[in-house]
């Protein structure tokens, strides 16, 4: 195998890892970079910024320019009640559509800690401070309608039982297993509008 054709298959294994880019893509997008050398050195000026000015806002762990993000640094965003996403394309989605006032916390890859139960209560611990020194009220599931989800949600329920924090969930109106990231965004807003305390998701 011939030394381009390595670098070809290097550069696809590495764009097959990106969301929603498959093998035959992932080879188009490859090929396009070895055979444009300005858009190559574009793509690696931006991700050298990516690399050198982003970084995890420390409380909500979204993507940020410095400790905090725009939204966790804002003093006209609402402290009392927090959404917690799985996924970064979720706040994204609802700012465009202004329902939502509050503050964010991003949980990664929630499928693969769900039965991970240290890293649950490391998790749970971090919300249950957010309560108390925000002051929160209310704390929003914003994730997708999952069984994953429904596991995450319980154990939150049993976590915070001791809080005096409302716990909510978008309406079921989403379908079940879907992904929220395909919907528009107005959907998104609508079941966050008629979100459902989880009282009536769990009983007990």
């Amino acid at each position: 195998m011939s030394d381009v054709y390595s670098v070809v298959f290097s550069l696809v294994e590495v764009f097959k890892k990106l969301p929603l880019i498959g093998e035959k893509t992932a080879i188009r997008i490859s090929i396009k970079l070895m055979n444009d050398k300005k858009l190559t050195h574009e793509l690696i000026d931006r991700l050298r910024q990516v690399l050198e000015m982003v970084q995890k806002c420390r409380l909500c762990n979204m993507p940020a320019a410095s400790d905090l993000c725009e939204i966790c640094s804002s003093p006209e965003r609402d402290k009392s009640i927090i959404a917690i996403v799985s996924d970064p394309i979720i706040p994204v989605l609802i700012e465009k559509t202004r329902v939502f006032k509050g503050r964010y916390l991003l949980i990664d890859a929630l499928p693969l800690i769900i039965n991970n139960m240290e890293v649950l209560e490391e998790i749970s611990e971090k919300i249950k401070k957010r309560i108390r020194e925000e002051k929160i009220r209310e704390i929003v599931v914003l994730m997708n309608p999952l069984p994953e989800t429904d596991a995450f949600i319980y154990f939150l329920k049993k976590r915070l039982k001791s809080e005096n924090v409302r716990i909510t969930a978008i309406a079921r109106g989403v379908a079940y297993g879907s992904d929220l990231s395909f919907y528009d965004s107005s959907v998104i807003a609508k079941s966050f509008m008629e979100r459902i305390p989880v009282e009536q998701i769990f009983k007990g």
